[in-house]
């Protein structure tokens, strides 16, 4: 469910109005010397100011209490609250709710439809299946990922690779060409050509999506260390990207319920697959969370949305959700 966000900006304009009221008395009293119009610009701007700064947590305050209202009738058992857990931070980046499944509205259904159509090219039951089919048990991004991850990051390697070198590492280009073959999907015939007319090609886009990851992963790496306290150590520990798949999955099963497309019986189950997956290949949420964040870095790069998103989830001093002490990895 989308959450309404007027509380916080009417909350972030008292502020804004404050910063641009003073300057402009400050000329009034420097510049041209009228004392008595600055002060009633400084008077009229803070009082402004502050009723923004009011009326924004009174809004956001009401807004919550609305959400909660909506929300009661479809509130989730602990256990379905678990298993959705596993797509907290793209709930949180979305601005999601996370204590209910969906609330089927005409509103939701259109917002559905049209995320799903946008990002992922999802228009009916067939592309929802088939994309969480792949992302429950972990074969979208996942397989080229985890080679990289393991024969190039985890293995040390913090600078740009040759072509040479990328030749020597077995594994890495059969782990490429598979996820291209996947991508390009029934039409297998045309990538086989491509990759007997244009090897050298294929090779150079590896190579850069190869030392791509390198540097990306870098960047997230001192980003995780540095804003949630995480050590270098705990990142490397990490034997999987996985999450990145499975994060995913409770998201476009939620939408392409309330989209219509699937029905929530069906939906939970690819939940239910993608939990139980990712509890074989994480010892916590913390290492989930994690190799979400990672994941996401090295397929697509900036991540500082979530990092805020975790941030809200798990912080430098454990989780922040209350009921979060409650679900137990």
């Amino acid at each position: 469910m989308k959450n309404t966000l007027a509380g916080e900006l009417i909350t972030l304009l008292g502020p804004f109005v404050i910063a641009i009221g003073l300057p402009i008395a400050a000329f009034f009293v420097f510049d041209i010397g009228r004392m008595g119009v600055a002060i009633s610009i400084m008077y009229f701007v803070v009082t402004i100011g502050v009723a923004l700064f009011v009326t924004g947590k009174i809004v956001g305050k009401m807004n919550e209490k609305g959400l909660e209202a909506q929300e009661k009738p479809y509130l989730l058992s602990d256990e379905k609250k678990r298993h959705l857990f596993f797509g907290a931070i793209l709930f949180f980046q979305n601005n999601n709710s996370i204590n209910v499944f969906f609330i089927p509205t005409h509103v939701f259904k259109d917002d559905s439809q049209r995320d799903l159509a946008n990002w992922w090219g999802i228009i009916g039951y067939d592309e929802a299946v088939f994309q969480l089919e792949r992302l429950a048990n972990a074969n979208s991004h996942t397989p080229f990922s985890d080679v990289m991850w393991n024969k190039v990051i985890k293995a040390g390697f913090t600078e740009p690779l040759t072509i040479e070198t990328l030749r020597g590492m077995v594994g890495l280009q059969e782990a490429y060409k598979a996820s291209q073959r996947r991508l390009f999907g029934s039409d297998k015939n045309s990538f086989e050509t491509l990759l007997t007319n244009e090897q050298q090609a294929v090779e150079h886009d590896l190579l850069n999506r190869v030392n791509d990851g390198i540097e990306k992963y870098k960047e997230v790496k001192q980003m995780l260390i540095k804003e949630v306290g995480y050590s270098e150590d705990e990142l490397l520990k990490i034997n999987t990207l996985s999450a990145w798949d499975f994060g995913r999955t409770a998201w476009i099963a939620r939408e392409s319920t309330s989209a219509g497309y699937i029905q929530e019986e069906e939906a939970w189950s690819f939940i239910k697959t993608a939990a139980d997956n990712a509890t074989k290949a994480y010892s916590s949420w913390r290492e989930y969370f994690a190799a979400y964040v990672i994941g996401r870095a090295v397929a697509y790069g900036d991540v500082s949305r979530l990092l805020t998103a975790l941030d809200q989830i798990y912080g430098k001093h454990g989780y922040k959700i209350d009921y979060t002490k409650e679900i137990i990895f």
